[in-house]
């Protein structure tokens, strides 16, 4: 009798979460089956000719521009998704309070609203 695979919980974001249960369901998946699914497709991904050229393109061994199309579409897919990450991360109204500054940002209606220090 084979063991039993040990499973450990992972956070995802809720867009990736719902992303995953979306297209499980055209798969008879579950979300998590799913999201395991793309993490094996990613790991053979990154094994592959085009990942190893990829990860040389993201650390600055290689340009860009000879870089395969395949390979730049996914350093452009890395790149996009590592500037959302620092713009979640991005506190520009903690920086300017800390700093005296004032600023100024957009509501939820387009409106202008200024911030004093």
């Amino acid at each position: 009798m084979a063991a039993k695979a040990a499973s450990h919980p992972v956070r995802v974001s809720d867009g990736l979460f719902q992303e995953a249960k979306d297209v499980a369901s055209r798969h008879s998946r579950s979300a998590a089956q799913q999201l395991e699914h793309w993490a094996r497709l990613g790991r053979a991904f990154e094994s592959s000719a085009t990942g190893r050229e990829t990860a040389a393109v993201l650390a600055g061994e290689e340009p860009f521009d000879t870089a395969s199309e395949r390979a730049q579409d996914a350093v452009v897919a890395a790149w996009d998704e590592r500037m959302e990450e620092a713009i979640t991360r991005l506190d520009l109204r903690e920086s300017f309070a800390a700093q005296g500054r004032s600023w100024v940002d957009l509501d939820e209606s387009g409106e202008l609203r200024f911030h004093s220090a």
